[in-house]
């Protein structure tokens, strides 16, 4: 009988998994705070394998915030090593859930009458425990201590992470108070080359400080209002092969396939792509079957089940098949010559 009820306990932690509201840590922690009553070793055993098996974030953010508030042993070790993978916002998310935040909201009224202002609390209103803010102090002082690494933290998360420093009340490195406070980025900077790329102010200039300083298209896509041929023929040139395809539809609403120069050239990298067997990139249909007809590749006999591969017969869903195929001994596909090597 113990353990019947034992499993069904389990069953019904599990189950909490499955519904989920967006985003509203308020209504998702309690559901959590219950589970690690219930069966606290289960839960430690079920976060660090939903941290790597798992898709929902509002799941992993609750798992770190109750595992390092957790006095069951091993929970606060498990909960900082989970909380230093995050990315800073999601860092920043859970400190403000732990300390709490207070958000005004105008709350609409009858028509005529004055809007009244709403303050909603959200979070535990807990002191920060000390484990936690060392860990953070960490989490930002390893970012600081490689400028290429905090320089892109801070383009992606900037508002995260100035909070997480007055949050944990954390003492910046005088490149960092130059960065987030003073807003006076040094010229080796990437937050300094967007500040250039904002002041460029023709297509040519903006496409030189792309390339110059590798801009990547999601930060100067929000920079840049016009995105012209140019401007794009540069973003495309910086782009990495995860980030090319990430985009692709983007660059399709820009126009990128409408000019046939940039068509013919984002063809030519999804093609390279495609022959050197980048086996995890996930490529569209279209472009897999175009990449054969303009770049013809000659097929030879591969060591796997003794036959000859196509590149379009590889399953792109099933990769381990396609790794095996790139990383084989012999390699299975080579261009006829060199007009099919494919540099930009």
């Amino acid at each position: 009988m113990a353990n019947t009820n034992e499993q069904d306990t389990r069953l019904n932690i599990l189950n909490t998994l499955l519904t989920t509201p967006h985003r509203n840590l308020d209504a998702v922690y309690p559901v959590h705070a219950g589970m690690v009553k219930q069966d606290p070793l289960f839960y430690g055993h079920l976060a660090a394998w939903y941290n790597d098996s798992g898709d929902i974030r509002d799941h992993k953010e609750c798992f770190v915030i109750n595992l390092c508030l957790s006095d069951f042993e091993g929970h606060r070790d498990v909960g900082l090593a989970m909380l230093r993978e995050m990315p800073p916002y999601q860092v920043a998310r859970v400190i403000d859930f732990v300390s709490g935040r207070k958000d005004s909201k105008t709350k609409k009224v009858a028509k005529g009458a004055q809007p009244q202002t709403v303050v909603e609390n959200h979070g535990l209103f807990k002191a920060v425990p000390r484990s936690m803010k060392t860990e953070v102090e960490r989490y930002l002082k390893e970012r600081e201590a490689d400028n290429e690494w905090f320089d892109s933290s801070v383009v992606v998360a900037r508002k995260y992470i100035k909070r997480l420093y007055a949050l944990i009340h954390v003492k910046p490195s005088d490149r960092a108070q130059k960065i987030l406070f003073d807003e006076m980025p040094p010229e080796d900077s990437k937050l300094f080359a967007v500040k250039e790329l904002a002041k460029a102010a023709t297509p040519a200039d903006q496409a030189k400080v792309i390339m110059e300083h590798r801009i990547p298209y999601r930060i100067a896509s929000t920079v840049v209002s016009a995105m012209t041929p140019t401007v794009i023929l540069a973003l495309v040139d910086v782009m990495s092969s995860q980030e090319l395809i990430s985009n692709l539809s983007s660059l399709k609403k820009r126009g990128a396939f409408d000019n046939p120069d940039l068509k013919a050239l984002i063809e030519k990298k999804l093609a390279r792509i495609l022959v050197q067997g980048a086996a995890n990139v996930t490529l569209p249909d279209f472009d897999r079957k175009q990449a054969h007809v303009r770049f013809p590749c000659e097929e030879r006999d591969s060591r796997v089940d003794g036959r000859h591969f196509k590149i379009d017969e590889i399953n792109r869903r099933n990769w381990r098949s396609r790794e095996r195929f790139s990383n084989c001994n012999e390699r299975t596909v080579s261009c006829l010559s060199s007009e099919h090597a494919f540099h930009l």
